[in-house]
């Protein structure tokens, strides 16, 4: 009976250190090497302001020397700061500004425009601009009128300086509705 009474008693003591086990405060941590799921971090882009000069002319020095422009400066957020320069030509100077003197010719050639740029032509865009290799090529979108040689050499002066104050900007092409060079600059080519 002994031999009955060694298993009873080795039964009864594994069920007592089960429950035991069972009944304790500490667990088993179970790590693996491979994610339940992956974050993937959400983009937020806090827009930066960027600084722009914007080239005007100016009474009475623009009247003496077509290619005089002068900087002021404006802020945005936009990531397409030439056509935001381009954009600020068209409104104009403010009105303290203006009692300094300085004047947009570009608003004269494009007489209630509205100032919205894009990188083509179509319904209430005042021009496209794309900046290619080095070019800058804006295109005015509706009919543009002239007062003559002095305003058209103002505009050329006013878009070049405040495009050209950009790194990728070498060179830059004004062009009409119809494709030609503003102001009739250069050969008769399509610009």
């Amino acid at each position: 009976m002994v031999p009955f009474q060694h298993r009873l008693t080795l039964v009864i003591t594994g069920i007592f250190v089960l429950i035991l086990s069972a009944c304790s405060n500490t667990s088993t941590v179970t790590t693996s090497t491979t994610p339940l799921a992956t974050a993937t971090p959400i983009a937020t882009s806090t827009p930066v302001l960027q600084t722009v000069q914007v080239f005007f002319s100016k009474n009475p020095d623009s009247g003496n020397n077509f290619l005089e422009v002068f900087p002021v400066t404006r802020t945005t957020t936009s990531l397409r700061v030439g056509t935001f320069g381009i954009e600020q030509l068209i409104v104009g100077p403010t009105a303290a500004e203006a009692a300094t003197g300085l004047f947009s010719q570009v608003t004269t050639v494009i007489p209630g425009a509205p100032a919205h740029g894009d990188d083509h032509c179509g319904t209430g865009i005042a021009f496209s601009l794309t900046i290619t290799s080095g070019v800058a090529r804006m295109q005015f979108c509706e009919g543009t009128t002239s007062g003559g040689i002095g305003d058209d050499a103002r505009v050329l002066a006013e878009i070049r300086a405040t495009l050209k104050q950009f790194s990728t900007v070498a060179t830059v092409k004004i062009c009409t509705l119809d494709g030609n060079n503003f102001g009739n600059e250069g050969p008769p080519v399509v610009c």
